[in-house]
């Protein structure tokens, strides 16, 4: 690059100062300096940044939100008559994959449930409860959220009140989750259902790694919110230098995968009844690197049923990943621990 490298800083502290209340250019600085390897200080510039969007929500930064930051073969994409929510987030969702890359979706480890496995993911919970809370810590465009909240309405009859954290991190992606969650409230309102929800735009992970920590380490311990935690985090390995990895040592052993610290973090994030539900990679159940994964999230959890899948093709074919993965529920362990149920087919 032949821009002097201290005119290039100068001008990215500059534009952050300018730019401090404004979450789409945040982002765009991000991406910027991620692929300028000429400077030295992108740890330091990316903290700025994160300060900047920490406790924000989408609803905060309504450029995020507008009909103009969709890709263009999404703006139209409207609710049909009588659409279950699900259906309408995986017809966001297909659309959205569609523009992008499949290099993109790698290096993003960025993979969309299909919907018929959201139902099933969604259909293995079930509440007593008036009032829920529910966290999908990388939403996209919320299928997961959407096929749980269903099967919660049509198995549960008592509920009256969802409240909802979900996060994404993706700027393209926030205005069609708040598409899609939009939808959802309003056929829960139908219902009589309230639903109270919140998009979360900041980092999962750099948010909440304190709570991994023992207590006396850090001002919080387990943060014990929510009744259901869904998710399909993303899939791929960091760098040593990572600021999520540094942030997350205490489960780390060697080069960790991602979305092992969005299992270890949602251990700690369940009220003491809560259930967790993840599709994720098989890889977390060997290996050495995933020792210290594996000891604290079995100290924290018990797996209560585990679903494989009998081809690696099936499962994101229509992102052409050959991903050997899993589906389990898991709760907080209360001195009784059961034999996990087992469960292998095609969905």
């Amino acid at each position: 690059m032949s821009i002097d490298q201290r005119i290039v800083e100068n001008f990215i502290e500059k534009f952050l100062s300018f730019y401090k209340s404004n979450q789409y250019f945040c982002r765009l600085i991000i991406s910027i300096i991620e692929r300028m390897e000429q400077i030295k200080n992108v740890n330091r510039v990316s903290e700025q940044v994160g300060e900047i969007m920490k406790n924000e929500s989408a609803n905060d930064f309504p450029d995020l939100l507008d009909e103009d930051s969709l890709p263009s073969n999404t703006k139209n994409i409207s609710p049909v008559i009588n659409e279950r929510p699900g259906s309408y987030a995986d017809r966001l969702g297909t659309a959205y994959t569609s523009t992008v890359s499949q290099t993109f979706k790698k290096d993003n480890g960025q993979f969309f449930t299909p919907q018929s496995i959201a139902q099933f993911m969604g259909s293995l919970v079930s509440t007593d409860k008036t009032q829920i809370d529910i966290l999908d810590p990388g939403c996209g465009t919320a299928i997961l959220t959407c096929a749980m909240v269903e099967n919660l309405v049509e198995q549960s009859p008592n509920v009256e009140v969802i409240n909802l954290v979900a996060y994404e991190t993706d700027p393209h992606l926030i205005s069609l989750s708040e598409k899609s969650l939009s939808y959802l409230k309003d056929w829960l309102s139908k219902k009589g259902i309230l639903l109270q929800y919140i998009i979360c735009v900041h980092d999962f992970i750099m948010e909440h790694y304190d709570c991994l920590n023992p207590p006396g380490l850090h001002f919080s311990d387990k943060k014990q919110d929510f009744d259901f935690i869904i998710s399909n985090p993303p899939y791929f390995k960091l760098p040593k230098e990572d600021i999520r990895v540094k942030a997350t040592h205490v489960i780390i052993d060697g080069q960790p995968n991602i979305y092992s610290l969005f299992l270890a973090i949602a251990t700690r994030m369940l009220k003491d009844d809560g259930e967790m539900i993840f599709i994720v990679p098989r890889s977390f159940a060997s290996g050495r690197y995933f020792n210290s994964f594996r000891n604290y999230f079995f100290k924290h959890v018990q797996i209560d049923f585990i679903h494989l899948f009998e081809s690696r093709k099936e499962t994101f074919s229509r992102d052409n990943v050959l991903q050997e993965t899993l589906i389990l529920k898991a709760k907080p362990k209360n001195g009784i621990e059961k034999e996990p149920q087992m469960g292998e087919a095609a969905i």
